[in-house]
């Protein structure tokens, strides 16, 4: 995700502790849990993209960052949780089925957000539901 700043700069984001299905890469066979549907996982992956667009786009939002999991990833973006008005973006792309939590590296709501991903895919929500085969 792309961020302007107050002083004009601009930066990559990463967002912390979610991931989304690819849209611009493939992705992988049970990346998702048992999820092998890999057309139906970029789907969601283009779900997300409108999601976040119609929730962020041209808004203003807070970024957060974790001092479990430094400032910058791997690609040099910055690693952070996105806040608007007060709620966690982030995790709200997890409660409505559009990510799994990103296990891979380190970030401290990692405990929360995996509860709320086990009662989202019990529930069937989302790519859960919709691309279980």
């Amino acid at each position: 995700m792309d961020v302007r700043f107050k002083d004009g700069t601009s930066d990559r984001v990463r967002l912390l502790g979610v991931d989304t299905p690819e849209t611009n890469a493939p992705n992988k066979a049970n990346e998702y849990g048992d999820i092998a549907d890999l057309k139906c996982l970029t789907r969601w992956g283009d779900k997300s993209d409108d999601y976040a667009k119609k929730i962020l786009g041209g808004k203003e939002v807070r970024l957060v960052f974790d001092e479990k999991a430094g400032e910058r990833g791997y690609y040099g973006r910055l690693l952070a949780y996105i806040e608007i008005d007060d709620y966690d973006f982030n995790e709200s792309l997890i409660s409505r089925g559009f990510a799994r939590v990103y296990e891979e590296g380190s970030s401290s709501r990692e405990k929360r957000y995996l509860s709320m991903q086990n009662k989202v895919m019990l529930q069937g929500i989302g790519l859960w539901g919709d691309c279980k085969n």
